[in-house]
């Protein structure tokens, strides 16, 4: 089973004998539609009133994103509402302990996740002091335990990002122009993958959550904004570095994009070309289908199955009250 990507401009979705076909133009491609899961996607494409019934009737979520990967919105069924669920999780949310000791479990595993991500890059760059930069996101972490507020944890997050974020700017092609976190629009190639990248990862736990029958808006870290999935972003921070920070890193390290595969926007973003948006799609898919044993009790299964996992765990420890239910995911 897995995520279809569909990215080719004016590109029509049909179903014929049991395959889901891609037509553009004189070419046709087509992939057996009891292997897909989910569908993404990307630009302007068209699909016939059988494919989106298929895909209600069978719970194949499908997602549409804009080229520059801006959120459309989703065709979803509705079998997994689970209103009581959904009702401890209101209640859940709106007690400022659990809030706060859930979100430092989310912070915690994003930045150790940061640090393994930091100490695996150090191993080849040598000379741009990493360590020193690992050193203090360290100190600052040993905080995280003993903030009192989401306020204060947010804070102590936001400088670990900053230290975090420099050491790429160190060690980019200076070409890049890359200065640190920026968004809406990325302003240099590495923050639009880095967006794009999110934005794929987001709507990865959006499902997951959904599918356990959580609301995806009401989160526990992340404040409440109209048409933000606040849960999403809280349980996407331990998964941040891992799957996308390591793919944009790689892509950009390993030569396999350049500055020229990227063009500016009429508001002055930096965006991906149209004809390199499946050369990265790749790159994240073979990142999320990668297989590990960080958890710390399922073993061998790979990061999409995993965010499915976490998110069961987030579900026991809202129906049990029960923070110690949950455990972010760790790289070792």
């Amino acid at each position: 089973m897995s995520i279809l990507y569909i990215s080719e401009h004016g590109a029509k979705i049909t179903i014929e004998e049991g395959r889901l076909v891609i037509a553009i133009k004189d070419h046709k491609r087509s992939i057996p539609i009891n292997t897909i899961e989910e569908v993404v996607i990307i630009g302007r494409v068209s699909l016939s009133g059988s494919v989106t019934i298929y895909f209600l009737e069978n719970n194949i979520p499908l997602t549409w994103l804009s080229k520059k990967g801006n959120y459309y919105g989703r065709l979803i069924n509705t079998q997994n509402v689970n209103p009581m669920r959904q009702r401890k999780q209101v209640l859940r949310s709106e007690d400022a302990d659990f809030s706060l000791e859930l979100s430092k479990k989310f912070i915690q595993g994003k930045v150790n996740n940061q640090i393994v991500f930091l100490r695996q890059i150090a191993r080849t760059k040598k000379g741009y002091n990493i360590d020193l930069k690992i050193k203090e996101i360290m100190r600052l972490s040993r905080k995280i335990e003993s903030v009192v507020t989401v306020e204060e944890l947010y804070g102590t997050e936001g400088i670990i990002s900053r230290i975090y974020f420099s050491v790429f700017k160190d060690i980019l092609p200076k070409e890049l122009n890359f200065k640190g976190r920026n968004r809406r629009p990325p302003l240099d190639p590495f923050n639009s993958l880095l967006s794009f990248g999110y934005t794929l990862l987001m709507y990865e736990v959006y499902f997951a959550l959904q599918n356990k029958g959580l609301n995806p808006y009401i989160g526990f870290m992340h404040k409440d904004r109209v048409n933000h999935p606040s849960l999403a972003s809280d349980l996407m921070e331990e998964w941040r570095s891992v799957i996308v920070d390591s793919v944009v890193y790689g892509v950009f390290s390993k030569g396999i994009l350049s500055i020229e595969d990227f063009h500016k926007g009429y508001n002055g973003g930096v965006y991906l070309n149209s004809d390199k948006i499946k050369v990265f799609l790749e790159r994240f898919e073979s990142r999320i289908r990668r297989k590990h044993n960080y958890l710390d009790d399922v073993n061998n299964i790979n990061y999409r199955q995993s965010v499915l996992e976490q998110s069961n765990k987030l579900v026991n420890c809202i129906i049990e009250n029960n923070i110690g239910k949950y455990n972010p995911m760790k790289l070792r």
